[in-house]
């Protein structure tokens, strides 16, 4: 196997995009541009030089149609809504011709390879979602970034370590997701939602977003192609990043990812 350059994989993540994009548009699919990619898209009209990896953000009614229905000759979804072994709490559309190695591979039977990374909106209703849900998520979020830490690598009784600390893990995120998942557009009593929460993501911050922030996209050019970024993506990025136009100390310009990539 040839291993995958940091420019290569940009590429892949871009193609993945598109046939995401097309997707998405064919089939009547909302999704946005988010974090990372979509500073690239507004401050460097692509990746952020120094990245190498795509994030999208899909509100959560049409994020359950498209786990459940996308389908490409060279990429897959992979989603915790379609397969309760795989690991993470977000989906991923992954190129079936590529494959990764990295330390937080939590299951054999799951081939990951380069992939852009969908994140649900899902509704927020702020009588309804109590501060325990918070608090939990907080606390799964740190165990499970101990469960793939690099303190584990090499270590003789890791599996036998993990394996049962991993399955109450994931149990632990079904419970909370679960409680998510309840939270519906039009509530048992007839009011709306009047945020977003993104609370499937891997980090200890459940982000509240204002509903009308995503009421409205526009085409963005990233790279050589157009994508949907919301409208009010300003007040988004500044909510997530402060002033995200300036560039970060040259010493953090530098990406987070310490994988490697081949082609199968």
């Amino acid at each position: 196997m040839r291993e995958i350059t940091f420019e290569e994989k940009k590429e892949i993540e871009l193609n993945i995009l598109k046939s995401v994009h097309s997707f998405c548009v064919e089939n009547n699919i909302r999704y946005f541009l988010t974090f990372g990619t979509l500073i690239g898209a507004i401050r460097h009209d692509g990746f952020i030089p120094w990245d190498d990896d795509i994030d999208i953000f899909i509100p959560w009614d049409d994020y359950v149609r498209f786990v459940t229905t996308f389908k490409s000759e060279h990429y897959k979804c992979f989603s915790p809504l379609v397969d309760k072994t795989y690991p993470f709490t977000y989906s991923k559309v992954i190129d079936i011709r590529t494959t990764k190695e990295e330390p937080i591979h939590l299951n054999k039977n799951i081939t990951l390879g380069i992939d852009i990374d969908v994140f649900p909106l899902n509704y927020y209703y702020e009588y309804e979602y109590e501060k325990n849900i918070n608090r939990k998520w907080r606390l799964y979020c740190k165990l499970w970034n101990l469960s793939i830490s690099k303190y584990w690598n090499g270590k003789i009784l890791r599996d036998l370590i993990l394996s049962p600390f991993r399955f109450v893990l994931r149990r632990f995120n079904q419970s909370i997701k679960k409680r998510i998942i309840s939270l519906t557009n039009i509530d048992a009593k007839g009011r709306k939602p009047f945020g977003y929460i993104t609370a499937f993501c891997t980090s200890e911050k459940i982000r509240i977003y204002d509903i009308d922030w995503f009421s409205s996209t526009i085409l963005h050019k990233f790279e050589d192609s157009v994508f949907f970024v919301p409208s009010e993506y300003d007040k988004i990025l500044t909510s997530i990043y402060g002033d995200y136009m300036k560039l970060p100390p040259e010493e953090k310009q530098k990406t987070h990812h310490k994988n490697k990539c081949f082609y199968i």
